[in-house]
């Protein structure tokens, strides 16, 4: 059984995936499309110290992005989202919405995960 959430306010995104993690003791929070709204949460996370840096898994089809995140945020850096998701207790969607039908496609999320979905005007379900 896989958990969805869909959050459509930002600046409540970082508290609602901390408060998921929180609740449920989640180690490790994987983001699907590493731009700037997953950039700003990963900060906000790291900032607050919410979240060690290592426990952030950053998948993006450009890996020289997610290489600039692990170098500047110390998070772990992916190029498929399958690997990254497979271990991710938290996988947050923050995919444009016109790549979000290709990214679910190798998004592979453990039964007892939950997922967040950032992507803007798209439903999940």
């Amino acid at each position: 059984r896989i958990h969805f959430l869909s959050v459509y306010f930002f600046s409540a995104a970082p508290y609602a995936v901390l408060t998921v993690a929180m609740v449920h003791g989640l180690p490790t929070v994987a983001f699907v499309g590493a731009g700037q709204m997953a950039e700003a949460m990963m900060v906000g996370m790291i900032k607050q110290k919410w979240i060690r840096p290592h426990q952030i898994l950053a998948c993006c089809p450009r890996l020289d992005r997610t290489v600039d995140l692990h170098r500047r945020l110390g998070v772990q850096a992916f190029a498929a989202n399958d690997k990254a998701t497979a271990w991710a207790d938290v996988v947050v969607l923050a995919v444009p919405p016109q790549n979000l039908a290709e990214a679910m496609a190798t998004v592979h999320v453990r039964p007892d995960a939950v997922c967040l979905s950032i992507v803007a005007g798209t439903s999940i379900r």
